[in-house]
């Protein structure tokens, strides 16, 4: 099978549209009754009562929170600018993307060529992620549940999609959001609220899954459910409820929940 081609707003060609089904002709995100039933339906039949679910990606879906910040370290010591330790890196994600994270440490603007031997450095370490044990069966089960799938990463697509094809996991998402797509990054809702305009949902039928604070700020300034990913290395130091330590607890954790609906008491 062909892999599914990115459009340039993000939702992956070859897969259905989210936003088709209707209403009485009219788009799920415009119809709140419907919303209201099929949110309302999926919980009571023992569902998650979210119709959606956007993943963080580094961190969360993929192992590369100690090679990519490595290859970071050694790509930013190579253009002249300070040493740094990985977890020094990994606390400055919430910058942006490579190009303005780059910018940011170097003190000054950053060329074409220099982000580009950034992404050179990093390249084996997007080619060799892999996803977390349990990714995988995590998100067949919820596709197999007809719960809608995105990703937004504060990641730019030059890392994201070579990352989530090398893993496998493209295939299981229509919609990926990247760092370099939005204006304001992480915690900013912007990227989370477009995915989940691309999916036609609204944030409050939707949970966001991530191993960071910025994560669930970024889920909570849009109006969506945090999950914390406390499956990663990157994830263990402090608590933020609710939380996953492992991919199959993230449908406990959204079962638990009353339904994500507009109207719900």
């Amino acid at each position: 099978m062909a892999t599914p081609k990115v459009e340039r707003d993000g939702r992956r060609g070859g897969q259905p549209d989210a936003r088709v089904e209707s209403c009485s002709g009219a788009s799920r995100t415009t119809c709140p009754a419907r919303r209201r039933r099929c949110s309302m339906r999926r919980h009571d039949d023992g569902g998650i009562g979210v119709q959606a679910v956007v993943f963080d990606l580094d961190g969360t879906l993929v192992d590369t929170m100690t090679s990519l910040p490595e290859a970071y370290v050694a790509a930013i010591a190579e253009l002249g600018g300070p040493e740094l330790t990985v977890d020094e890196l990994v606390g400055m994600w919430h910058l942006g993307p490579a190009p303005a994270l780059l910018a940011h440490i170097l003190g000054r603007a950053v060329t074409d060529d220099e982000t580009e031997r950034l992404y050179e450095h990093a390249a084996a370490a997007v080619e060799s992620a892999r996803p977390f044990p349990g990714v995988r069966e995590l998100l067949r089960a919820l596709r197999d549940d007809g719960v809608l799938l995105a990703v937004y990463t504060s990641a730019t697509r030059r890392i994201a999609d070579p990352m989530l094809a090398g893993s496998g996991l493209d295939g299981y998402f229509p919609v990926v959001v990247t760092g370099d797509q939005v204006a304001d990054p992480k915690p900013a809702p912007d990227g989370l609220l477009h995915a989940c305009r691309l999916l036609g949902v609204s944030a409050s039928e939707t949970a966001y899954v991530g191993d960071s604070e910025t994560d669930l700020g970024c889920a909570r300034a849009a109006g969506a459910a945090p999950v914390h990913a406390r499956w990663s290395a990157s994830s263990r130091s402090g608590h933020h409820p609710p939380a996953a330590y492992r991919p199959a607890d993230v449908i406990t954790v959204l079962s638990a929940r009353r339904p994500l609906c507009e109207g719900s008491p």
